[in-house]
């Protein structure tokens, strides 16, 4: 075999790995995102959740601020 078969099929091999590790990149940056999406959407839920509970804990102290005056 010649210097310039064994060299292109050389590249050829070097192309094809290239082509793969591309891919494989590919693939994990999608589950990533994926991962990312899923960690934002239990931030989300988290912050709704800790909005909520001091909702309830200032509509509390006002409830008992207003019995506090009624009393008076």
């Amino acid at each position: 075999m010649a210097l310039k078969d064994l060299l292109a099929a050389g590249t050829g091999r070097l192309a094809d790995r290239i082509t793969t590790a591309g891919d494989e990149a590919g693939d994990r940056a999608d589950d990533v995102a994926w991962r990312v999406e899923k960690l934002s959407d239990r931030a989300a839920e988290r912050l709704g959740d800790y909005a909520a509970g001091a909702s309830r804990r200032v509509a509390n102290r006002l409830v008992r601020l207003g019995e506090r005056v009624a009393g008076r």
